[in-house]
């Protein structure tokens, strides 16, 4: 945290968040997005938030994994459908169509 703080009052616009679980591993749990994009707000209102998070659709009749890369899936349970806390932005992360096929 010392090092955003560092760089909002240094003159950062954006902020990019990934959410890490506890042991450092990627994690995709809204509520954790939901608690830290709340105080991202509360402490820095004006930068703009932006989010890369992979998913799983669920409602799918096969899972399907939403890898880095090709698709961003944002689910609006990650601001709880409050407009205030909605982020943004929304990187798309895309890779090289020879990535993709090979």
């Amino acid at each position: 945290m010392p090092q955003l703080h560092g760089a909002v009052r240094n003159g950062a616009a954006i902020i990019h968040l990934h959410i890490r679980g506890h042991n450092g591993e990627e994690c995709l749990d809204t509520e954790r997005y939901y608690e830290a994009i709340s105080k991202l707000k509360q402490i820095f209102p004006t930068p703009l938030i932006e989010i890369t998070p992979r998913g799983t659709d669920k409602s799918a009749q096969e899972p399907v994994k939403f890898e880095r890369g090709n698709m961003v899936k944002i689910s609006s349970a990650m601001w709880r459908n409050k407009p205030e806390l909605k982020p943004e932005m929304s990187a798309l992360n895309l890779l090289t169509q020879q990535s993709l096929f090979s």
